[in-house]
């Protein structure tokens, strides 16, 4: 099984999927991450390029995902600009490759994140023929449907150790606070499926 899961930030696969990858990889499948928005500077004072490509790393650590970061344009004050355009599909589309997928995962097109949009149609853009089924992170706290869940809920309990340590690792990002809301997300979804902890996501698309 082959799966690819496309993802604007740093942290963002973590927040909304990892656990699901690692169930799926525990089960033989084959991984390919790609993270549109490289490390780059950041508003906050405490965090910088150098730092958020510690964070990934370490967090990347955690798993044998193949991962592969585009190199985005930047603004001159060192902030990424990420555009639904030409040359930044094409970049992308180097990264994702050839192949054929049995599953993609993108970014919700309601998350209120504009990078978050962007990825989502950069993705569909690149992978709407090749893959055998596409669904979207319903994850806190970009999601306009975090309140609800998609239509398919995966049991990540087995997989939710793994998934704090590697939220952790953005440890200049998310606190005690964030992780309380990831946590009771995720409690709220595993209770629908009798788990301790589950994702949510929404097929959008099945090949018959």
């Amino acid at each position: 099984m082959r799966i690819l899961c496309l993802t604007a930030h740093p942290d963002d696969l973590e927040v909304g999927a990892i656990g699901t990858l690692l169930k799926y990889q525990e089960q033989g499948a084959t991984i390919n991450s790609v993270v549109l928005v490289r490390p780059s500077g950041e508003l906050r004072a405490n965090r910088n390029a150098l730092i958020v490509t510690e964070e990934l790393s370490n967090s990347y650590s955690l798993t044998n995902f193949d991962l592969h970061v585009c190199q985005t344009p930047l603004f001159d004050n060192g902030r990424p600009s990420l555009t639904v355009d030409t040359n930044t599909i094409t970049s992308v589309g180097k990264l994702v490759g050839n192949s054929d997928y049995d599953l993609v995962i993108l970014p919700s097109p309601s998350d209120y994140h504009q990078d978050h949009r962007a990825t989502y149609e950069i993705g569909m853009s690149l992978i709407a023929r090749k893959a055998r089924e596409i669904w979207t992170i319903d994850a806190w706290p970009y999601n306009t449907r975090t309140t609800q869940q998609g239509n398919i809920l995966v049991d990540i309990t087995k997989q939710w150790p793994v998934k704090v340590k590697a939220i952790k690792s953005y440890y200049t990002y998310f606190g005690e606070k964030e992780l309380d809301m990831i946590t009771k997300q995720a409690s709220y979804w595993g209770s629908k499926i009798n788990a301790d902890y589950a994702e949510s996501f929404t097929l959008i698309h099945r090949q018959l």
